[in-house]
């Protein structure tokens, strides 16, 4: 908690700061553009157990602030929709070294 990320997203690069981490449940970052006010955006990644002993990802993000309107087209697009190839790619890699530990 507290540490500084860099992130790097087709597109884009930001560095966001480390509000939540705690192992094998939830790690959470926010970043600034400027102020809270001018933009703020939060995103999280927790983890929850299903009754079949597989795990259940839930990744989410919060946007507040002036620019957001303008920017949400940007933040939104398939193209440019990095998160949706970090889960595919965390996702066959977790299967994968599920697979090799059997």
């Amino acid at each position: 908690v507290g540490s500084r990320l860099t992130m790097r997203m087709p597109g884009m690069t930001f560095r966001p700061t480390v509000t939540v981490a705690t192992p094998g449940q939830e790690l959470r970052w926010a970043g600034t553009l400027g102020t809270r006010r001018l933009f703020h955006g939060q995103h999280s990644f927790v983890l929850s157990p299903n009754h079949d002993g597989t795990t259940c990802l839930t990744n989410r993000e919060e946007f507040s602030g002036a620019l957001v309107t303008l920017t949400r087209r940007l933040l939104k697009t398939p193209k440019h929709d990095g998160y949706a190839a970090f889960n595919k790619g965390l996702k066959q890699r977790v299967e994968g070294l599920t697979e090799r530990t059997r």
